[in-house]
């Protein structure tokens, strides 16, 4: 009997307080992607809200990143949406106002 060996993915942020309603999806991404690529590309993505019940609304620091998100990893995104809240049907990226982080207690 032999028991296989499962990579689990290691958070690249532990300390951060993470959005209850993007918690789960977040995990099944940074699971998907490995903690390098999930940090380089979503470590500084951050859940808005949800609107109308199916349609989620994210926040990139940079239009480059909402550009190779949206090409690269939207199929991935709205699947782990999906998995944890199964309402949704479109995951929308905007860029922060600031090009930075929008304010509030909440990370990633």
């Amino acid at each position: 009997y032999q028991v296989q060996a499962r990579q689990i993915a290691v958070d690249p942020d532990p300390d951060i307080r993470i959005d209850p309603t993007w918690a789960p999806a977040r995990a099944l991404l940074l699971a998907d992607l490995g903690p390098e690529l999930f940090s380089s590309w979503f470590r500084n993505v951050r859940f808005l809200s949800i609107v109308d019940g199916n349609r989620v609304r994210m926040t990139a620091p940079s239009r480059f990143m909402k550009s190779q998100i949206e090409k690269d990893y939207m199929p991935r995104l709205l699947r782990a949406w999906q998995a944890s809240v199964p309402d949704v049907e479109f995951v929308e990226v905007v860029v922060a106002a600031d090009g930075k982080k929008p304010p509030g207690p909440l990370a990633a």
